[in-house]
């Protein structure tokens, strides 16, 4: 069971070992508390059985789950294409150029060139 939240139902009922109609067993709701926490996604996992109301021989199982909240980061990259093997086009790192200060006479601006950037 879960509310409101951005989680796709889905990615929890493929961590569930059991699914509607199978036997229900201890080991098993063990087995999807764990594997739904291993998802990383969720502060608060339970795994309730219940009789179910229709049927006493069958049990009804909700899981309960409280999002954890989302957390970002800002990642600025830069790619250029630049002709790679045999002419194909190829992604390169477009890095920072260092900045150039010359304090002593040497050769003109136009022939210093910024050394090539590693990869």
């Amino acid at each position: 069971m879960l509310e409101g939240g951005s989680t796709n139902p889905r990615v929890v009922r493929r961590e569930l070992p059991f699914r509607v109609g199978t036997l229900y067993n201890v080991e098993d709701a063990k087995r999807a508390l764990r594997d739904i926490f291993l998802l990383q996604l969720f502060d608060n996992v339970q795994v309730v059985p219940k009789p179910d109301d229709d049927d006493p021989q069958k049990v009804a199982v909700d899981i309960v789950l409280k999002e954890r909240p989302l957390k970002t980061a800002e990642v600025e990259l830069e790619w250029g294409i630049a002709p790679g093997d045999k002419g194909r086009p190829d992604l390169v790192r477009a890095g920072l150029v260092p900045k150039l200060s010359l304090t002593e006479p040497g050769p003109p601006l136009a022939d210093v060139h910024p050394p090539p950037m590693p990869m």
